[in-house]
C-alpha cells in the first residue's frame, strides 16, 4: 500500500471521489485526532506527529522533489 493509498484510507476517500476542501480538512482533523488518541505517533527532530501528518509530510516532499522543487 502507498502513501497516498494509507491517507485515502485514513480520510476515508477513495481514489474515484473529488471531496470540496472543507470535507478534507474536517477528515483530516478527524484522522489525525483519531491517531493521537490511538497512540499512532512519529517523532520527528523533536516534534510529535501524528501518522496522518507525517505521511502527508512525505508526500508533499516527494511530490515537490519530483517537480523538482516547484509546488
Amino acid at each position: 500500500m502507498t502513501l497516498v493509498s494509507k491517507l485515502r484510507a485514513a480520510l476515508e476517500i477513495s481514489a474515484q471521489s473529488a471531496a470540496r476542501d472543507d470535507e478534507l480538512r474536517t477528515r483530516l482533523l478527524a484522522a489525525i485526532d483519531n491517531d493521537f488518541s490511538g497512540g499512532r505517533t512519529v517523532v520527528l527532530d523533536g516534534w510529535v506527529l501524528s501518522l496522518t501528518e507525517a505521511r502527508l509530510a512525505a508526500v508533499s516532499t516527494l511530490y515537490s522533489q519530483e517537480r523538482g522543487g516547484r509546488t
